[in-house]
């Protein structure tokens, strides 16, 4: 119907539903064995087909999905489903021809195109479907996904070629584009703690073809300057174990934005290795360390009573052994500017008490005995169609010294206050007070920290 006056037209569908149909009966018919048409009964019934229910189109289409994937997944790598539907008064009976379902395929060769630089063994290692073992669909698809992870591989698919001769046989071809995996960033900025800072970030992701990262950075600022070089192979094997190796220099100079009154320098080595555990988006963490810790430059008139204390009964400097143990589950929809899913961090760190003193050479070798523990959670929440997401966090902390060591060490207290841990208040603002500068936050060894965020679109 048109409107003179405002040039408009105005258009009314009619719709008439028609008849509602019941599915009746549902056969599955199979050309050779029929050995899983108990399993075929049970995704039937997980999809809604079953005699009585409301007919629907949708659970024809995800029955047909299901079976065929879970052939595939037995080897049965050219299973084809059929539906034939017979309309009788208002029921729909449902035949499913189940093809080819009893010829197994194997693998005989799985091989790599478009890597001109990666080398073979890095992509091979994160392939789960193995070569001379049975079809699996989803072992394939999971090998896709490990690939995804190496962000310089672009266009994966997967090619299913078969074998002359062997019709139970068939290689697969995983097809890829390399895109450039080095980068190198000038960095510079202003942070509460470091005010002004400078810094090169070097990092080559596919390092000499090899799939490990080697990354480099350097930053300077007036608290702290830093240097750091690490080399992590992110799949020593099929079983996703990952390793890193790293080195790490520390200059850290708290007076100089009126913090404690000390300075300190801390050079150590790191071995890591992640460990996948038996859920899912789940991963268990082991690592060792070395470091050289020294304090120096403070004046005794200024420090904190309890950091003397500290510096009297355990002197600097220190060689420094730990043990790390790590607990991590993501399920993120994505690793950047995540809309939904969670993080979760579990974390132990343990400093390995021991000493001696070599009175000829009158130097003393120490090792703090202490311990933290600490989580920190993100929950990332939809709250509406426009892309506003509510995101509670929650972190706690504690540490206390091991053994014959009585506490902490104050150089690995707790802080809180920052845009980062509780906007609203300075930078490692809050907590106890060093008595002889009441300004001077002196942080603790325990902390809780919780609040919601709003994100916006």
């Amino acid at each position: 119907k048109q409107d003179k006056n405002n040039n408009t037209v105005d258009i009314t569908f009619n719709i008439h539903s028609g008849t509602r149909f019941q599915f009746g009966d549902v056969k599955a018919q199979f050309d050779k064995s029929s050995e899983s048409s108990k399993a075929v009964e049970k995704i039937l019934a997980k999809d809604g087909v079953k005699q009585g229910a409301w007919y629907s189109r949708s659970s024809l289409i995800q029955v047909k999905s299901d079976i065929a994937v879970f052939y595939r997944n037995k080897g049965f790598a050219n299973t084809v489903v059929e539906i034939k539907q017979l309309l009788h008064n208002q029921t729909c009976n449902v035949v499913l021809n189940i093809i080819n379902s009893g010829t197994r395929v194997y693998i005989r060769r799985i091989s790599f195109a478009g890597n001109d630089h990666t080398q073979d063994i890095a992509i091979r290692n994160r392939i789960v479907q193995m070569e001379g073992s049975v079809y699996s669909q989803a072992a394939i698809d999971e090998s896709l996904r490990r690939l995804r992870g190496m962000y310089f591989l672009t266009n994966l698919r997967v090619e299913r070629e078969p074998v002359k001769g062997q019709p139970h046989k068939v290689d697969l071809i995983f097809h890829m584009k390399e895109a450039p995996s080095g980068q190198f960033g000038l960095q510079g900025g202003y942070s509460e703690l470091n005010k002004f800072f400078v810094g090169l970030q070097v990092t080559k992701a596919n390092f000499l073809g090899t799939g490990n990262q080697l990354s480099l950075n350097v930053q300077k600022g007036k608290m702290m300057t830093q240097f750091s070089a690490s080399y992590t192979q992110p799949m020593l094997n099929a079983n996703q174990v990952s390793r890193t190796i790293s080195f790490n220099y520390v200059d850290t100079k708290p007076a100089a934005v009126g913090l404690s009154n000390y300075n300190m320098t801390d050079s150590g080595v790191a071995i890591s290795y992640g460990l996948p555990i038996l859920f899912e988006n789940n991963r268990f963490n082991l690592g060792f360390s070395f470091d050289k810790i020294k304090i120096f430059g403070y004046d005794e008139k200024k420090l904190s009573p309890s950091y003397l204390d500290f510096l009297d009964k355990y002197k600097s400097p220190y060689d420094q052994l730990k043990l790390n143990l790590g607990w991590q589950r993501q399920v993120l929809d994505q690793p950047v500017f995540p809309t939904a899913g969670s993080s979760q961090v579990f974390n132990v760190i343990l400093g390995v008490p021991f000493g001696y003193k070599n009175k000829a050479k009158k130097n003393k070798v120490l090792s703090l005995g202490y311990y933290s523990v600490g989580y920190d959670g993100k929950w990332y929440i939809p709250i509406s169609k426009k892309g506003f997401v509510l995101n509670p966090h929650f972190d706690i902390n504690y540490g206390n010294g091991l053994g014959s060591f009585d506490r902490l060490p104050f150089f690995n207290n707790f802080y809180a206050g920052g845009i980062t841990t509780l906007p609203g208040f300075a930078a490692s603002s809050l907590g106890p007070k060093n008595p002889r500068d009441e300004s001077e936050a002196l942080g603790g060894n325990f902390s809780v920290l919780g609040g919601v965020n709003l994100i916006f679109p």
